[in-house]
């Protein structure tokens, strides 16, 4: 390996660590959170759910179509059925990119039967994309870590007792750079991305206590 080559992989790999460090740092507070939601928590629901995915990044156009499967629990908090709070794991794969992200949620729930979902939040997000992908996007540098925004309307069916079917559309979009590349009144644009998504899956409910 010539010196070069060696100083190129070292300062991606302290690039690396750095970003793998930020979204520890993120899920440890989002497990700080959730334990301490959880001990106040009235119910609690596990969810799985699949959908189709696509993303764009606006300045080179056009949408990238792929998959997103989440993992998620729902806290319900005592006396206030009427919201919860959402997080959990979500893979989303959009062609060569690859999105690991950790979401936390604020939903509001009307109805019971059939509930309609509304609310928004933060997702810390983990990038993976191949080398060899980064001349095809013109990119000069990538971030491996960025935090996104998201809102989000749908419905729940409850079909059996606990058992609730899901289906639930949602807009994401990077609030931080997702990587830098050539263009631009100053030869660089930093791109960001969004993403619309549409998902069905089903919801399981503990400790289910009727009001």
């Amino acid at each position: 390996m010539s010196l070069s080559k060696g100083f190129a992989f070292a300062a991606f790999s302290d690039r690396t660590l750095a970003s793998i460090f930020d979204m520890k740092r993120y899920i440890i507070l989002i497990v700080a959170s959730v334990l301490i939601i959880n001990a106040y928590s009235q119910r609690v629901g596990v969810e799985g759910l699949i959908g189709y995915s696509a993303m764009v990044v606006p300045t080179n156009g056009p949408f990238i179509n792929g998959v997103q499967i989440s993992i998620l629990s729902n806290f319900y908090p005592p006396k206030a059925s009427f919201f919860s709070f959402t997080t959990g794991i979500v893979f989303q794969n959009e062609n060569e990119w690859n999105f690991l992200k950790v979401p936390v949620k604020l939903t509001f729930l009307i109805g019971k039967k059939v509930t309609f979902l509304f609310g928004g939040g933060l997702a810390g997000n983990y990038v993976m994309l191949p080398k060899e992908s980064y001349n095809k996007y013109g990119i000069i540098s990538k971030s491996d870590f960025t935090l996104n925004g998201m809102i989000f309307l749908g419905f729940s069916v409850n079909i059996i007792k606990n058992w609730k079917i899901k289906f639930i559309p949602e807009y994401e979009s990077s609030l931080t750079t997702l990587y830098k590349s050539f263009g631009g009144r100053h030869g660089y644009d930093y791109e960001k991305y969004h993403s619309i998504s549409f998902n069905l899956g089903v919801i399981y409910i503990f400790n289910n206590i009727k009001n």
